[in-house]
């Protein structure tokens, strides 16, 4: 059987990004629109919606609710992005899927002269696949922006989400805060709640504050007043809300936002009917996982993996390192794409390292020159070495490496999921 994956779905689809609803509206309806029999949470933002999804899935499931999660991008399995109660889709089921669409895509080409982007199918995909499985509710995840993202051509979900608002995407979202903040508040619907993030600029928040008026939809804070954190570590947080105690299974003080997002997502929740009990949040926090999100991927020694690729990611790296291992050698795995933004919070996080191993990310057309993440990290730590690929940079941090070391491995979520299939597969 064949085995699919990212690569054997580009032969049905186009590669490029191609913000446009159109395309995929046209090709929904050839598919009798699986994405109208669903219910959705809908989440955008910058950072931390991949964790509030992951958070928000977790609870669900564990409540009782089939639930739906589509994420991206993926990290080691393209299967990833789409999973019930928290498994991936098999690839038997990712197959029959394919089958059942390609006449559609064969139709689309022929007839209409549209082919759709990658991300558009793999939508295509999560929609069918959600229905086929009669799932009671989905937390959808947008891939790029909001307003044209494939995922907007749901009409009427429960709720929206704005997680953060922080530069990336530039050249597709706009150069500034309050433009990016426009583009991701295309996600909010008439008379719908949405909820924003509780670390959001005063600019861009009084953007999506506009538009949920102009939508009639009420406009929610999180609130993160109410959660005090009791204790932290280098692999979970305690904190206390409303005099409960919960262990969160995320670590880093920048899911103390998404927590606080997720709690008040679940409030609108249960006012709506849905029964969540506060063993299931509680079992959630304490077992919930996000790949390449400060994934401890060894203890001993100890090896951090973190996907860490625009501004506000490195700035809360940066926070976590200098919270725990200020007394630790640090050996760091470093690399980037050419068109990613990391500003000055780079710079910083860089000076940290007594070691920087830099190399190229392999087979993506996209990825800095060795030579270009080379000269970037040279301007900042003077003890940089360059390896030629993924196992040449982990062969090399095992020789070097001691158990009182910590080795973290950031930059992009394209060398994570090189890096995570050499260590934990």
């Amino acid at each position: 059987m064949t085995k699919y994956n990212e690569i054997t779905l580009r032969n049905y689809s186009n590669s490029k990004i191609d913000l446009n609803l159109e395309r995929l509206k046209i090709a929904l309806k050839l598919l009798n629109n699986p994405e109208k029999k669903l219910k959705f949470i809908h989440v955008a933002g910058t950072n931390g919606k991949g964790s509030a999804c992951n958070m928000i899935s977790h609870i669900l499931k564990n409540s009782g609710y089939k639930t739906g999660l589509y994420i991206s991008p993926h990290v080691t399995d393209y299967k990833e992005r789409f999973q019930i109660n928290n498994k991936n889709i098999s690839n038997e089921e990712l197959k029959e899927i394919l089958d059942e669409t390609k006449p559609i895509l064969s139709k689309l080409r022929e007839e209409n002269k549209i082919v759709l982007t990658a991300f558009e199918l793999t939508t295509v995909i999560a929609f069918k696949y959600f229905c086929k499985n009669n799932c009671d509710i989905v937390v959808l995840e947008t891939g790029l922006g909001g307003r044209l993202d494939a995922t907007n051509v749901i009409e009427n979900p429960i709720v929206s989400i704005i997680t953060s608002i922080s530069l990336d995407h530039t050249d597709f979202l706009g150069d500034n805060l309050e433009k990016i903040a426009l583009e991701k508040s295309g996600i909010i619907k008439r008379h719908v709640p949405v909820i924003c993030g509780p670390n959001i600029d005063i600019g861009p928040l009084s953007v999506i504050k506009n538009v949920a008026k102009k939508m009639e939809s009420k406009f929610i804070v999180a609130n993160i007043s109410n959660v005090k954190v009791i204790r932290e570590n280098f692999y979970e947080t305690i904190f206390e809300r409303d005099n409960k105690i919960f262990k969160l299974n995320l670590p880093g003080r920048h899911q103390i936002y998404n927590v606080c997002i997720v709690f008040e997502c679940l409030e609108l929740l249960k006012k709506l009917g849905y029964k969540i009990l506060d063993r299931s949040i509680y079992n959630s926090l304490k077992e919930v996982s996000h790949p390449a999100r400060l994934e401890i991927l060894s203890k001993k020694p100890l090896i951090i993996l973190d996907g860490a690729h625009n501004e506000e990611g490195i700035e809360s790296l940066h926070e976590y390192i200098s919270k725990h291992f200020s007394n630790k050698r640090i050996i760091g795995v470093f690399s980037m794409l050419k068109d990613k933004y990391m500003g000055d919070a780079l710079a910083k996080v860089l000076k940290l390292f007594s070691l920087l191993i830099v190399l190229k990310i392999e087979n993506e057309t996209r990825a800095m020159s060795i030579k270009g993440v080379y000269n970037l990290a040279k301007k900042y730590n003077k003890n940089v070495v360059c390896k030629n690929n993924s196992e040449d940079a982990i062969r090399y941090l095992f020789s070097i490496i001691n158990k009182y070391d910590v080795a973290i491995i950031f930059g992009s979520l394209y060398l994570a999921g090189e890096i995570r299939k050499l260590i934990t597969y």
